[in-house]
């Protein structure tokens, strides 16, 4: 008697442990969500740096004049906040329909749900690396002096991403 592997017979871990184990699934799958997007596009997910830039650059000297405080003194931590608040924010949304834009995939055969989470993240954290690269002219621009503590952000954002990635489970 063959058994047959679906997504009702596993126990959750097992399915978590799947998911995040195929990497190359998900970042694959991610990538070209990213390339049919823009597919016709002429600057492709360049379009998403432009526009955030032109946020940050509008709102920058105007929340500074607004609230009384040197340009170069907020503008890196505004720049900061909206390349970051655009990721989780993202990220939640698309959590929602991760499984509802997969039922392609779903149907077909057996994946792991937790797989197509991780997707979703993936996706906005290769929006996310092309929306970063804005804070370097805008940390060189006010004089921003980085520390080795700076470098504490990396297992910070690792832990946000896990959470980001249980929350999304839980919202899709």
């Amino acid at each position: 008697m063959s058994q047959v592997h679906s997504n009702l017979h596993r126990s959750v871990f097992a399915d978590w442990w799947e998911g995040t184990r195929r990497t190359d699934i998900w970042w694959t799958l991610a990538w070209f969500d990213i390339v049919l997007r823009y597919r016709r596009s002429m600057l492709g997910p360049l379009w998403l740096t432009l526009s955030m830039g032109a946020m940050i650059g509008g709102m920058g000297p105007l929340y500074s004049s607004l609230f009384g405080t040197p340009l170069d003194k907020f503008f890196p931590h505004l720049a900061l906040g909206i390349i970051f608040w655009s990721f989780f924010s993202s990220t939640v949304t698309d959590a929602c329909n991760a499984f509802v834009s997969s039922t392609n995939y779903l149907k077909q055969g057996y994946f792991p749900v937790s797989l197509f989470v991780w997707r979703s993240i993936s996706r906005n954290l290769i929006q996310f690396a092309h929306q970063i690269v804005l804070y370097i002219p805008v940390a060189l621009w006010a004089g921003v002096s980085l520390g080795w503590s700076a470098l504490l952000v990396i297992p910070a954002f690792l832990i946000a991403v896990i959470n980001a990635h249980a929350l999304g489970l839980l919202l899709a």
